[in-house]
This record gives structure tokens, sequence and C-alpha cells, in this order.
């Protein structure tokens, strides 16, 4: 029982994954507060092409033209809700060392859309939940810790396996089709923290096609925060069918060559946009939109950065007065000044120019920069 997968060919997908639970806060005191009731569900559709495949049978490339993505969620009276735009429904994912890079060779993707396929698993590490050996009705095995990390969300995984068993092999006049039950407790980090999840469920291996058609899973979870509490609890289901497909217009040789079909800054970057604010910018994804408040955008970067960025439709200050004001203020923080640059100008593009400085000091026993356009 082992998938047979090529370079070049084509399996359509379609998933649903619902999931509801609480999360808890703590008082100054250690009491449990109220907790916070939270749900989402959301499905997808897509075409994907095996674009590369290692000799070992590997894929380390796909592309998928997407039918539709979309996801529902709520965390207590808030209410959010994201589809993918068509505009980027093109998709390229690039594997290494088990870690997926998706990005849109046609534009770049809002945060909350790269999060919403970032949450579709990589189907074809599915394998791994697959016997590595011949085996017969009853048989047992662990599935590989990066399908079991694919399948739940945890990786990686600390403590704990995702036990097989293949249960029955069937035959109908639609084919052959073996079933894999699927079960175990994982404990290990997720998106939502250190987490303990118990999995039940199982998949379908078409025998004719070599081909994984079809995923159950139910899973609960139990969230702990950084003191060991329990910082919530979550039950889901997912479910995905996957079947052989005919090659999509937009995947083939000829739609995707010249194409970027590689991860760089400029495939990866992400793209903010408000017709409120009257703003679009493009920025690396390692920096996270931390909020957006009335005219101001607040950006964050993961070994301490920080952007702060000010929409303001009066005329532009000089940049010696902005100085000005910034070192006023650093003073008043009790800051360390250092080195303070000269202020230059830079040219953008043909048509519009900036007004540069920056300013280094010790605030709050941190060496810090700031650095203005203007």
């Amino acid at each position: 029982i082992q998938e047979s997968v090529s370079a070049g060919a084509s399996v359509e997908v379609q998933s649903f994954v619902n999931l509801k639970g609480k999360m808890f806060e703590y008082k100054a005191d250690g009491k449990e507060g109220n907790p916070t009731a939270i749900w989402a569900s959301g499905s997808s559709r897509y075409r994907e092409r095996f674009l590369e495949v290692a000799p070992d049978r590997e894929v380390t490339g796909t592309a998928r033209k997407y039918l539709s993505a979309s996801l529902d969620k709520q965390k207590a009276d808030r209410k959010e809700r994201v589809v993918l735009r068509a505009s980027v429904d093109r998709v390229v994912l690039r594997r290494l060392t088990n870690q997926s890079t998706v990005f849109s060779p046609d534009g770049p993707f809002m945060a909350a859309e790269l999060d919403l396929l970032q949450a579709d698993a990589f189907t074809p590490a599915f394998a791994g939940l697959l016997p590595q050996k011949p085996v017969k009705v009853g048989d047992q095995w662990s599935a590989k810790p990066v399908a079991a990390s694919e399948l739940t969300g945890v990786d990686p995984i600390q403590t704990g396996s995702l036990n097989c068993v293949l249960r029955e092999v069937k035959s109908d006049d639609k084919g052959t089709v073996a079933r894999v039950n699927l079960s175990g407790t994982l404990t290990g980090p997720t998106d939502q923290g250190p987490t303990q999840m118990t999995i039940e469920g199982h998949l379908l291996f078409d025998l004719d096609t070599e081909l994984v058609t079809y995923v159950l899973m139910n899973g609960r979870s139990e969230i702990l925060d950084s003191a060991g509490r329990v910082a919530g609890q979550l039950e889901g289901r997912y479910e995905l069918t996957r079947r052989p497909a005919i090659d999509d217009p937009r995947l083939s040789d000829a739609a995707l060559q010249g194409l970027v079909l590689k991860p760089t800054p400029e495939t990866t970057a992400l793209l903010f946009e408000s017709s409120e604010l009257g703003l679009r910018f493009v920025y690396p994804r390692n920096w996270e939109l931390n909020s957006v408040n009335k005219n101001i955008i607040q950006m964050e970067e993961p070994t301490g950065g920080s952007l702060r960025l000010t929409i303001d439709a009066t005329p532009v200050a000089a940049a010696d007065k902005l100085r000005g004001e910034l070192l006023t203020w650093l003073k008043g923080q009790k800051a360390e000044v250092g080195e303070t640059g000269a202020i230059e100008s830079i040219q953008l593009s043909d048509t519009r120019k900036a007004d540069r400085f920056s300013v280094r000091a010790k605030l709050n026993k941190s060496e810090r920069e700031w650095t203005y356009l203007v």
C-alpha cells in the first residue's frame, strides 16, 4: 500500500474543517476567568499538479489552482470571514525540510489569505500514513512523524505517535479500497500553543489509482499556557477527499512558463490594503501586522524590530523638526542617545523622493534604532 506519484500528474482535492471550543484567561490571583467561546468553519477545493518528485517519491513542489477557499471564524462576539481573492487563486507550494512555503506567482497574499492557505494540508505528505512494507488486515504500524504533524498541526511531536491499523480491504464495481484506522495522543506545539491532542479517524486508499482518496479525523485538544494551566479546550473535525484529475489549463507547462516558481522576497511578500486609509503597500513575510488603529499601523518583527506608520493628511513636517521632536522625547525617557545620522535625501522613484535620518539610543537597557522616511 504505497502512493504512486509522478511529476506532471494532477489531483483534485476538497477539504472541510469545523472547530469549536473555549479559551480561558486567568486573573492575577490565579483564578480562572470567564471562558471565551470560539468556533471556525472552513472549506477549500483545488486542482493540484505535482511539479517535482524526488527519486524517493517525495513530492517537493506543487502548483494549485483554487476553485474556492474560505474560512468563517468567531471569538466571543467578533466574527471574521476570509475568502481567497481570484487574483491570487493560482498557488505554488515548495517543500524543504518538511516545511511548506506557499505563495502565488501572480501577486502577494494578504496576511489573512496566507493563514487560510497555510492551514491547508500538504496532502502528498499523507503518504507517510501508509505502511513502509507489505501488510495484511489487522497489521499495525506508526505513521511517520512528518505525516502525523501535517495531519494534526502538532509540530514537532514531543511525545506520542499516530497508530495505524489496516482494518479491511473491499472490492466492488468501483475498484478496490483499503481502510486504515488512525488513532493516537500527541503532545507538542501548535499555532495555539503547547497542546495535547487525541485523535481518531481513518483513511481510504485506492489500490487501483494508488492514491489516498479520503481522510477523516476527529480530534480533541487541550491547550496549555506558560504556567502549564489549561488555556483552551477544542474539538474539531477534518474531512478530505482526493482523486485523480484532468490537467487544469492554468497549471500547464505553457501557463507556468516564464513565471517565478521559487520563493523569493518578492513572491513571498505580503499585501496590506485599506480603502479607508487610502493605503496599499507590500512588506516582508517575517513582519507581522500587529494593529491598525485609525491612522496608525504598528508592525513587529520576531527579532525585536518595530515599525510604526502614521498616516497624516496635513502638510508634511520637515525632517529636522521630526528629528528634534524624537530627540526631545528620548531625553524625556532618560534614554542614552548615541549616533545621530545626518538628514539625507533619497530618490524613491523617478518622481518621488524623501528625507531620511536615523537615531540610535539605549532605552530601557536595550539598544534601539529609529529610522524615519519623510
